[in-house]
C-alpha cells in the first residue's frame, strides 16, 4: 500500500437524529472529483466517508498514525461543521505538522469563523 499524501474526510452530522447519508444515498461526490483530480497530478489520496456506520474517529486515527499525510481535508456542511472541527484537532495531535484544510458549503458561507479555527479554506 503506498503512503497516503492527502486524506480527505466525509465528517459526520453532530446530531444524532440527522441522517443526510441515509436522505440522499450519495457519496460524498465533491471529495470523489477532488480525489480524481489530485491522483492525476500523482498524489496518493485515501477518503473516509463518517457517513458509513462502519467508519469512525479510530479509521481517521489509525490512517493518520500509519501514513502521517501533508495534508487532511474535510467537506463540511453546516450539520456537521462542529463534527468536522472537533475531529480536525484530533487530527492535530496525531499529526501535528500536517495542514487541515475545509471546503463544503459552510466554509463557503462562514468563513470568518472558519478562519477562527486556524485551518485552511477552499471555496
Amino acid at each position: 500500500m503506498e503512503k497516503i499524501d492527502v486524506l480527505l474526510i466525509s465528517s459526520p452530522a453532530s446530531s444524532p437524529n440527522y441522517h443526510m447519508k441515509e436522505k440522499s444515498g450519495m457519496p460524498p461526490l465533491g471529495l470523489g472529483y477532488l480525489a480524481t483530480y489530485l491522483s492525476q497530478e500523482k498524489f496518493f489520496v485515501r477518503i473516509i466517508d463518517l457517513a458509513i456506520p462502519s467508519k469512525n474517529i479510530i479509521t481517521v486515527l489509525s490512517a493518520l498514525r500509519d501514513n502521517k499525510p501533508q495534508v487532511v481535508g474535510f467537506s463540511a456542511s453546516t450539520e456537521t461543521y462542529q463534527t468536522a472541527v472537533r475531529i480536525a484537532n484530533e487530527v492535530k495531535k496525531v499529526n501535528p505538522n500536517c495542514d487541515i484544510v475545509f471546503g463544503g458549503y459552510h466554509t463557503s458561507f462562514e468563513y470568518e469563523s472558519a478562519l477562527r479555527e486556524d485551518v485552511i479554506i477552499m471555496v
